[in-house]
C-alpha cells in the first residue's frame, strides 16, 4: 500500500470585534470534534470510495497496553490502528436499539475553543501528521474531493458537545448538543495525492457574525426560521424571542485551503 501524509490545522480569521450593534463573536466557543477524514467520493456523487482520517481526537487513541496487546494478537508486522474510532463519542454512552449497536469505548472530553487565536487553538487540537492511503502500483495517485467533520455519533443522552458565552447578554457556559454528526466539505480543487506527498489542511473561519442578538434577531436571510431556544435551526438559541437579551449562535462555516510541504 502507498501513502501520503496530511495534517489539518484550524485558521481563525475573526477581526475579534462586534460588527454591528446585533451581531458579534462569542468570548468562547468550545466544540469537541471526534474526527476528520478525506474521502474521493462527493456524498451522492458516487465518485470513487477511499476515505482516511486526517485528525482524530487524541482521547480516542488507544493506550500502550492496547496496542501492544492488540499486535500480539494480530502478528508482528500486521497494520494495527492507532485509534478506537468506531468506539468513540463525546458522551459515555452505550446503547443497543433493534439491530443497531453502539458500544462506547472511548470518551472524547478534548474540546478546541474556536474563539482563541490560531496558534492556541491548534495547540489544542494537536493534530499530527497521519497517512493518507493512495492506490496500487497500477493507479497510484489519488484524487480526494470531500472532508467530512464529526461532532457526534448518535447516541441517547444530552450531554453537551459545545459550550459557549457571550458576556454582552449574560450567556455563560451555555452547553447543547449540536445537532449534525458530521458536515461534509467540498474540496475545490480537489486534493490530488502522490507517494510521498505532504500536505497541510487550514481550515479557515470567521465568528464576527456567529453570535446575533436582541429584540430583532431574525436570521431568515441565512435560511434559518426557526428559533427556539435550546433546540433550532440557528444551533442554539438562550432567552425568550423579541425579549432584548434573546441571544442565538450560529457555528460558521469552514473555508479550506490545502498547501504542499
Amino acid at each position: 500500500m502507498k501513502y501520503a501524509k496530511a495534517k489539518i490545522k484550524l485558521g481563525n480569521d475573526s477581526a475579534g470585534l462586534n460588527l454591528t450593534e446585533s451581531t458579534g463573536a462569542p468570548d468562547s466557543l468550545k466544540i469537541i470534534i471526534l474526527y476528520a477524514r478525506i474521502k474521493e467520493q462527493v456524498d451522492n456523487d458516487g465518485t470513487g470510495e477511499k476515505s482516511s482520517f486526517i485528525y482524530i481526537n487524541p482521547d480516542c487513541a488507544k493506550t500502550e497496553d492496547e496496542l501492544t496487546a492488540e499486535q500480539e494478537e494480530a502478528g508482528e508486522g500486521a497494520t494495527i490502528g492507532d485509534s478506537d474510532i468506531d468506539g468513540c463519542a463525546h458522551q459515555d454512552d452505550s446503547w443497543k436499539s433493534g439491530d443497531k449497536t453502539m458500544e462506547v469505548t472511548k470518551v472524547a472530553e478534548t474540546a478546541v475553543d474556536m474563539a482563541e487565536g490560531s496558534e492556541a487553538v491548534n495547540a489544542v487540537l494537536n493534530a499530527q501528521q497521519r497517512n493518507v492511503e493512495l492506490g496500487d502500483s497500477e493507479n497510484p495517485n489519488v484524487t480526494y474531493r470531500q472532508l467530512d467533520i464529526a461532532y457526534r455519533v448518535e447516541t441517547h443522552t444530552d450531554d453537551p458537545n459545545v459550550t459557549w458565552s457571550f458576556a454582552e447578554t449574560g450567556v455563560e457556559d451555555e452547553g447543547f448538543v449540536w445537532a449534525f454528526n458530521e458536515i461534509a466539505i467540498e474540496l475545490d480543487p480537489p486534493l490530488e495525492l502522490t507517494e510521498g506527498d505532504r500536505v497541510e489542511i487550514t481550515l479557515s473561519y470567521s465568528l464576527d457574525e456567529a453570535v446575533h442578538y436582541g429584540s430583532d434577531v431574525d436570521l431568515t436571510e441565512r435560511g434559518i426560521d426557526n428559533l427556539v431556544e435550546g433546540d433550532s435551526f440557528a444551533d442554539d438559541c438562550v432567552g425568550t424571542q423579541g425579549d432584548a437579551d434573546f441571544t442565538c449562535l450560529v457555528i460558521p462555516d469552514f473555508s479550506p485551503t490545502v498547501e504542499k510541504l
